[in-house]
């Protein structure tokens, strides 16, 4: 028979870490999205002279 013996119990205490996140996106209110005369998709998907244009818009 083999006998285990417990192991020494170590008392460590935790790290409290905080990793802050932060998510910017512009918020676009329109009727008639895809309408040939309404713009706003396109520009939004081209980014033309909006705020944040080099980033990934989400629809």
């Amino acid at each position: 028979m083999i006998s285990i013996a417990p192991k020494t119990q170590v008392n460590l205490q935790p790290l409290n870490q905080c990793i802050p996140v932060t998510f910017r996106y512009d918020v676009h209110f329109t009727t008639g999205l895809f309408e040939i005369d309404n713009p706003l998709l396109a520009q939004v998907i081209a980014g033309d002279g909006k705020p944040g244009k080099n980033e990934r818009s989400q629809l």
